[in-house]
C-alpha cells in the first residue's frame, strides 16, 4: 500500500495535535496539584508567602510531597476539604502530618 504525501502530513498533524494535547493535560493536571498541596500546607500552619514563594521548611521535600499529591487516591475529597465542604480532619492526605510537624517551631 502506498501512502500519498496528503495522507503522511494528516498522520503528522494529528500525531503533532495528541502530543500537544496531552502536554496540556499534564500542565493543567501539574497546576492542580500544586495548588492542593499549597493549599493543604497552609491549613496545616505554614506561613502562605513562604509557600507561595517556595521557601518551605527543610523538613519538607517539595519534590517527594508533590508526587504523593499527584497520586493521591482522592484529589476530589481533597478538594472539598479545602473548600471547607468535606469531613472535619485532613486525615486522608499522606502529605498532613509532615507539613503540621513542618510548621511546628521546635
Amino acid at each position: 500500500m502506498y501512502y500519498s504525501m496528503v495522507d503522511i502530513l494528516i498522520a503528522v498533524l494529528l500525531l503533532a495535535f495528541a502530543a500537544a494535547m496531552y502536554l496540556l493535560y499534564r500542565r493543567n493536571l501539574e497546576l492542580a496539584v500544586s495548588s492542593r498541596m499549597q493549599r493543604m500546607m497552609v491549613s496545616c500552619g505554614l506561613n502562605a508567602e513562604r509557600v507561595a514563594s517556595g521557601q518551605l521548611p527543610i523538613d519538607i521535600d517539595r519534590e517527594a510531597a508533590f508526587e504523593r499529591c499527584q497520586f493521591c487516591p482522592v484529589p476530589e475529597l481533597c478538594e472539598r476539604w479545602l473548600d471547607g465542604d468535606a469531613v472535619a480532619s485532613n486525615g486522608f492526605c499522606v502529605n498532613a502530618r509532615a507539613f503540621t510537624k513542618a510548621a511546628t517551631p521546635s
